[in-house]
């Protein structure tokens, strides 16, 4: 085989030559090496002469991009500029003067280029031309092995110093999340380090997350710590702050209270209300309580407090009388709303004077009995000889709720679904949901019930005599008392010179209700009416119906 004519004229050996001619075929002699890396200079066949041939081009011709300056040279190729990754022509740029017409050409695929000069992943960058050049145009890629990893240090947190507690004073507020706002008056309490100490754990206890909710446990805990400071007064005059406080006291106070006949459970609960302050305090600031107190605090008292009393449900007899009367309480409430007042007609003087009060109520929700409009209607009737025992209650029936209302439509409730009377009393305006096949979903919150408040239960729903169609129709007529107190609760209503909502204080309005209807016992004695009974008498209404079916009374849904 003949001698490479182009390798002869290779007179010094360059790095990387190999590489460039490995695999090409023998040619004619021409001007080689424009196709070559930029770092090999072109080279010319000795044993060859040149045939039509034209003289070599000048020095800055004989790069790589050198047939882009003669456009024919370009056109022999077949190579368009731009093409197959080349800089395309610049056209700006004047044509070489003094070129003459380039020399025939083979096409550019004789060349070899290894693969090294584009993609350094294929010989893994090791010593090849062009490797670094290579690697930095892949710098981007991501590598399909896992990139070893850094330790991460954070910051160190300094936690918050603690604030010292803002109750300075024994007479503040506290708004509870269930009940509304509580005035706390603790003036009267003494020794009053011990007191301010227990009001502002009575505070943090009561703030959001504390473990006290509720108004009415709030108003509880008032009054066991006036039943404590009384007994310290009494029986333990050294006591001046926390760190007086020893075990003995504690077991001291619960012994006093069972002296005086107070009963294993309410004992237990009112120790057991100190108890938690204590904690609380200890929670706070531990160097305040001393040692022996520390250990007294693990538990409440030594004795078991028993067990309750369980609340049996009325008899048949006492159901159907309460549920009578509420029924009819109820309908006539519903027809004494948004009637027409067709009583001072006859007096046109009256009639104004009215007209003015209702007018006034409508505007502003009610109407104070200072206000010289309702101030002139009084006193026209009252020179009239015309009721005026129950004036208010009578203009504002017409427009609200009465708190007198309140008894027959929670006894009629608890009778129909057996609620529970506190999560009754927490009813929202968007209760009912999924209404489906006569039955509607009640939701209602259950604050006892720890991580599970929110619960659910099906009720018939339908006319006004069922538990849908009557909360239904109770959200309708208490819709413009809400505008005015801005409250989502159901339970809205005038009573003592304004609208309230929410039911506080039912006992006394109960009691008066039992006794207007004239309900008595089985034994014939006026009723003690307890809405917590009414739930037991619920259920035992459905073991009756079902004639004893346990599974139909655990899912029974009213």
């Amino acid at each position: 085989m003949p001698p490479d004519p182009v390798r002869r004229g290779w007179t010094t050996p360059r790095a990387g030559g190999a590489m460039a001619d490995r695999g090409r075929a023998a040619c004619s002699p021409q001007l080689v090496g424009g196709d070559l890396h930029p770092c090999l200079q072109a080279v010319r066949g000795e044993r060859f002469p040149a045939v039509d041939q034209s003289p070599p081009a000048s020095s800055h011709l004989r790069s790589p991009y050198a047939r882009l300056a003669d456009p024919a040279a370009a056109a022999r190729s077949g190579i368009a500029g731009g093409a197959g990754g080349e800089l395309p022509a610049d056209p700006g740029r004047p044509a070489a003067t003094g070129a003459t017409s380039a020399r025939p050409r083979e096409p550019h695929h004789h060349l070899y280029l290894p693969r090294s000069y584009r993609d350094a992943r294929r010989y893994s960058g090791r010593g090849r031309r062009g490797a670094a050049r290579a690697a930095a145009g892949t710098a981007g890629r991501m590598s399909g092995h896992p990139r070893k990893g850094r330790p991460v240090a954070f910051a160190p947190i300094t936690p918050e110093s603690v604030q010292p507690d803002p109750v300075l004073g024994l007479k503040f507020t506290i708004e509870a999340r269930h009940g509304g706002t509580v005035l706390i008056d603790m003036t009267g309490l003494v020794p009053r380090p011990l007191a301010i100490a227990f009001a502002g754990a009575l505070r943090r206890s009561a703030a959001l997350g504390g473990p006290i909710g509720a108004a009415s446990v709030i108003k509880q805990y008032v009054n066991a710590y006036r039943l404590f400071f009384a007994w310290l007064g009494d029986d333990a005059l050294n006591v001046a702050g926390v760190s007086d406080l020893r075990a003995v006291h504690i077991d001291g106070f619960a012994s006093a209270l069972e002296q005086r006949g107070m009963g294993a459970i309410h004992r237990h609960i009112t120790v057991g209300k100190i108890i938690n302050t204590l904690r609380a305090i200890e929670a706070d600031r531990p160097d305040r309580i001393a040692s022996d107190l520390h250990e007294r605090l693990r538990y409440t008292l030594a004795t078991s407090a028993g067990r309750s009393t369980p609340r049996d449900a009325y008899s048949p007899f006492v159901a159907r009388a309460l549920r009578d009367a509420a029924r009819t309480d109820v309908e006539a409430m519903f027809r004494r709303l948004g009637a027409d007042d067709r009583t001072d007609e006859g007096d046109p003087v009256i009639a104004s004077a009215r007209a003015d009060v209702e007018a006034i109520i409508a505007r502003q929700g009610f109407i104070v009995a200072d206000q010289p409009a309702l101030k002139s209607l009084y006193f026209m009737r009252m020179r009239r000889a015309l009721p005026i025992s129950t004036l208010i209650d009578d203009l504002h029936g017409r427009h609200h709720l009465l708190a007198r209302d309140l008894p027959a439509l929670l006894v009629l409730l608890t009778l129909d679904t057996g609620l529970e009377p506190e999560c009754l009393k927490t009813l929202t305006v968007d209760c009912l949901t999924n209404p489906h096949a006569g039955t509607v979903e009640l939701r209602y919150l259950k604050r006892r019930a720890r991580g599970a408040e929110h619960k659910s239960m099906h009720v018939r729903d339908g006319g006004g005599g069922t538990p849908g169609g009557l909360i239904r129709r109770l959200i309708e007529v208490t819709a413009t008392a809400r505008t005015h107190l801005n409250d989502d609760r159901i339970w809205v209503y005038h009573n003592a010179g304004g609208l309230r909502a929410g039911i506080r204080h039912p006992t006394e309005r109960i009691d008066a209700w039992v006794a207007q209807n004239d309900i008595v016992d089985d034994d014939g004695k006026p009723l003690h009416l307890l809405l917590s009974r009414l739930r037991k008498t619920h259920k035992a209404l459905w073991y009756t119906k079902t004639e004893g079916s346990v599974a139909k009374i655990g899912g029974s849904q009213s």
